[in-house]
Order: C-alpha cells, then sequence, then structure tokens
C-alpha cells in the first residue's frame, strides 16, 4: 500500500540522515577521545535500539529504528581512522582498504 510505501521511503531518508550526521559527528569526536572510546560510544549507545528493531509495531518506531541503523554505520570512521594509526606508513593504504572492504561484506 501506500501508507507502507510512504514509510519505507521515510525510513530510508532517515536512515541516510543518521549516517552522515553520525559520520560527520564522530569524524570530529576520535580526533579528540580516540579510537576505543569513539567504539565504545557507538555500540552502546546504538547497539540496544537497532537490537530492538524486532520490538517495533508501528511506522514511528520502524523509521527511529532506521535512523539509528545509519548511525551505527559510523563505526566505519572509527575503523578507518584506527586503522590509519595502528600501520606504519609502507602497510597502511593495504591496511585501509582490507578493513574498509572486510567492513563492506557486512
Amino acid at each position: 500500500s501506500n501508507a507502507c510505501k510512504r514509510t519505507r521511503q521515510n525510513g530510508n531518508i532517515l536512515n541516510v540522515i543518521g549516517a552522515v550526521v553520525m559520520r560527520l559527528f564522530m569524524g570530529t569526536w576520535v580526533e579528540n577521545s580516540g579510537p576505543r572510546f569513539s567504539m565504545a560510544f557507538i555500540v552502546i549507545a546504538f547497539a540496544l535500539p537497532v537490537a530492538g528493531i524486532g520490538l517495533v509495531t508501528n511506522a514511528a518506531g520502524y523509521i527511529a529504528a532506521r535512523f539509528f541503523i545509519g548511525g551505527i554505520g559510523s563505526s566505519f570512521v572509527v575503523c578507518q581512522f584506527w586503522s590509519s594509526v595502528m600501520f606504519s606508513k609502507n602497510v597502511v593504504g593495504s591496511a585501509n582498504a582490507t578493513v574498509g572492504g572486510w567492513g563492506n561484506l557486512g
């Protein structure tokens, strides 16, 4: 139905908004707080809302869950930062490519 299609579209929009906002936010946060604290924040703040998507019974809950799913994707920023500081200059490009590719596998 049109209501279901509209709900999915709104969920997708909020998913992208959550991803963009959190990625911009995490770029600054990870440089100031370090990768361990930043990753812990993402996991603690977003894991419960994402896990709770199975309990959603209405459109508003679905749309909110999609926002948090987009936001937890900002862990990618932390992983890229972390691998950049862990590896030496001669292999950091390969390390970042591997981390990014592995993350895209899901």
